[in-house]
């Protein structure tokens, strides 16, 4: 689990955002965006750790419709923006 925030480079906003709102991946100086490592428990109580990046969002943007935006743009990046990751064979619902 990455339980200490590594030194960030400054965050560039990825999703389109208003005034005092920011959507952005934490990247390092060598990786970008940042793998965070995490755990995650499925219905059956299995877990699995995996790395992945994290979208931040800041508090004014992750609620509504500002939300429901948010996720719509998340969708509409590039592809390389957005980071799948194998399970090692677990799923989650």
């Amino acid at each position: 689990m990455t339980l200490v925030t590594p030194d960030l480079a400054w965050p560039a906003d990825v999703l389109p955002v208003r005034e005092a709102q920011h959507a952005f991946f934490p990247a390092v100086r060598d990786q970008d965006p940042y793998l965070f490592k995490v755990r995650a428990t499925d219905l059956a109580g299995r877990e699995t750790e995996f790395s992945t990046p994290l979208l931040f969002l800041t508090e004014n943007f992750n609620k509504g419709a500002d939300l429901v935006a948010a996720a719509a743009a998340y969708n509409a990046l590039d592809p390389g923006r957005r980071v799948l990751r194998r399970l090692r064979g677990g799923g989650l619902t």
